[in-house]
């Protein structure tokens, strides 16, 4: 690939092609002869595989050395491959991978480290690790408990991808969690065991702590076990699919009207809580009507199920994409003053509304 650097490329047509037990080199040896007839060997790393490299091969095992960098698709189709040993856990994580058939786990479905011949099913993530790489864990079906360390701050799309036997995903602390970013809902292995443990505990109430400003997209995504979320007055901004698919929520508690009404974007109707809650409490105090007096964001109240009537003040001027949508128990809405637009899906699906006032500013 380079002089610092060899890359693996697939087979050329008149050769061989790649198969049965298959193992990277660390490096290969390079001998040059120059004009004046000296010799000069080098030892050059191979850490790079190439697109479409053992893509269709009959390749049975793979050892991948020292590897870096795995192109697209290079394990595509590799429907022979059930092993794939990494040379440690630190090398696992430091991969990039192009797409999820860059990851020759995808295949392969069983994960191994070194020369180990158990396969991996419990895995504790190194606490030298920071950042877990897209696809890193992608297709690894056998894999049935992840340890997270406090270390990780950012998990890369789709690395749990099809982890589908995944049981049991434990975090250092609630905190170290909350300070986690995933990229998407794949990234986090609570979509898959749907339960969240923090030590031997699970975690039922999402207390999230008041120095934290941004829930991070699909914090919580899967999350079945999650019954009561209690947001504080720091948080302004909760991310896509944030607690994606936590239907058994039964309580959502803010600190005060104002952080329910106006203080908090939402990235997409699957980030706010509300939306599969059974109850909203303001400090304890469980809420069936809201007044309101500012501008009401996108989602803001999607699908609140404890919503019976809404007045809209003065000093709101617009109310936001989806904002009401699917307040099935909604039956009153009054809107005073200066509202001027109301934007895409606000009171679609609100199927029991016998109540409408409408201010003639509206447009």
């Amino acid at each position: 690939d380079s002089k610092n650097s060899l890359m693996v490329i697939p087979a050329p047509k008149d050769s061989v092609p790649y198969s049965g037990d298959f193992e990277i080199p660390l490096s290969l040896k390079i001998t040059k002869t120059e004009s004046n007839g000296e010799q000069h060997t080098d030892y050059i790393p191979v850490n790079k595989i190439d697109q479409q490299a053992f893509s269709g091969t009959s390749i049975t095992s793979i050892k991948m050395g020292h590897v870096t960098e795995i192109g697209n698709n290079a394990f595509y189709n590799c429907t022979k491959l059930t092993k794939v040993y990494f040379w440690d856990l630190e090398h696992l994580f430091n991969i990039t991978y192009r797409n999820e058939y860059a990851n020759p786990l995808y295949s392969a479905k069983h994960l191994y480290i070194g020369s180990d011949e158990k396969e991996v099913k419990t895995l504790r993530i190194p606490e030298t690790i920071t950042t877990i790489p897209r696809y890193a864990l992608a297709g690894c079906e056998n894999l049935d408990t992840v340890f997270i360390p406090a270390s990780v701050r950012s998990i890369g799309d789709n690395a749990f991808q099809n982890c589908k036997n995944l049981k049991r995903s434990q975090f250092d602390s609630f905190n170290a969690l909350c300070n986690i970013t995933f990229a998407n809902k794949e990234a986090n292995p609570l979509y898959y065991t749907h339960h969240l443990f923090v030590g031997d505990d699970e975690i039922t109430t999402i207390d999230i702590p008041n120095d934290i400003v941004t829930i991070s997209t699909a914090a919580f995504a899967g999350g079945e076990g999650i019954t009561e979320v209690i947001i504080p007055n720091s948080v302004r901004y909760i991310g896509n699919d944030a607690f994606y698919g936590c239907n058994n929520i039964n309580t959502v508690n803010y600190p005060s009207l104002d952080a329910l009404r106006y203080d908090i974007t939402y990235g997409n109707t699957n980030s706010n809580p509300i939306r599969y809650a059974r109850m909203c409490l303001i400090n304890g105090s469980e809420q069936s009507s809201l007044t309101i007096n500012q501008d009401i964001k996108d989602y803001a109240f999607y699908g609140a199920k404890w919503l019976e009537k809404v007045t809209i003040e003065n000093g709101a001027s617009s109310i936001g994409a989806a904002a009401f949508r699917e307040c099935l128990n909604l039956k009153s809405v009054t809107i005073n003053g200066a509202l001027e637009a109301i934007k895409n899906d606000a009171f679609n699906g609100c199927t029991n509304i016998t109540e409408v006032q409408l201010p003639p500013s509206l447009k």
